[in-house]
């Protein structure tokens, strides 16, 4: 097969046609596929999720891609795809020392970090110390589950929302311990919110659902409405880090 050119690679990714990139490259003979040829093939790799085959393809031009802005991001990114984290940091920090300013590549970096040692040390003590078994990490946000007598289903569902990975750090055991016991009052609070807000409505309906803390300090109490038209309704009474209400509430469908 002729060579494929840049012009016509690029309109297929505009496309979303990520398998012809892959088999117009692969056709071409070995010898005629630059470095640009590959790394639109590694590209469309990721957009397909074969983050192993684009990594392996870029590995195999590492020479010419070490520094390389996009290659280092592609290589980052396929690492942390693949479950190595911690790999992926130092070529997502060598990319953006290249020169790669997009938010994507600072939003990994910021998702790969908080895999490091360090955070993954004081995330694990604080929410064993909170009584949890484990705790999940989506986009950046640590999500565990409590004992709690308070809800039907016995447990407390419980996010501590980062927006930077070292934003752990700013989490204390013992702010969050005076939030936990003192949950009788913020439910006595939000209820009498909901009633305020809501009139016709029983203030006693609403079951608790989940607790979503912010890093300074303050937090929202959710209350499960049920069923809507457009999906689950939640209702969330929000608190300053100091326990003061806010007496607006938020409304959030799932």
């Amino acid at each position: 097969m002729e060579t494929v050119s840049m012009k016509k690679l690029e309109k297929w990714h505009d496309e979303d046609k990520y398998q012809k990139i892959v088999d117009a490259v692969m056709a071409m003979p070995e010898s005629a596929r630059t470095f640009e040829h590959i790394s639109h093939q590694a590209r469309a790799y990721t957009n397909l999720g074969k983050y192993q085959d684009a990594y392996n393809l870029l590995c195999a031009r590492r020479s010419e891609g070490n520094e390389n802005a996009l290659w280092n991001w592609r290589i980052g990114l396929c690492l942390y795809k693949t479950g190595k984290q911690a790999e992926a940091i130092s070529y997502l920090e060598k990319a953006i020392a290249l020169g790669d300013d997009h938010n994507e590549t600072k939003h990994y970096l910021n998702l790969a970090l908080a895999y490091a040692p360090f955070n993954q040390e004081k995330i694990k003590a604080l929410t064993a110390s909170l009584g949890a078994s484990e705790y999940n990490i989506v986009e950046l946000n640590i999500h565990f589950t409590l004992p709690f007598d308070m809800i039907n289903s016995g447990t407390l569902k419980v996010c501590l929302e980062m927006e930077e990975s070292d934003d752990i750090q700013k989490y204390s055991l013992e702010h969050m311990q005076k939030i936990l016991s003192r949950f009788s009052e913020w439910d006595t609070s939000g209820r009498a919110l909901i009633k305020q807000e809501h009139p016709e409505e029983d203030e006693n309906q609403p079951e608790l659902s989940d607790l979503i803390v912010k890093p300074d300090g303050s937090f929202k109490v959710g209350f499960d409405a049920g069923e809507a038209e457009e999906g689950q309704l939640f209702l969330y009474v929000c608190f300053s880090s100091t326990f003061e209400v806010e007496m607006e509430l938020e409304y959030e469908l799932y």
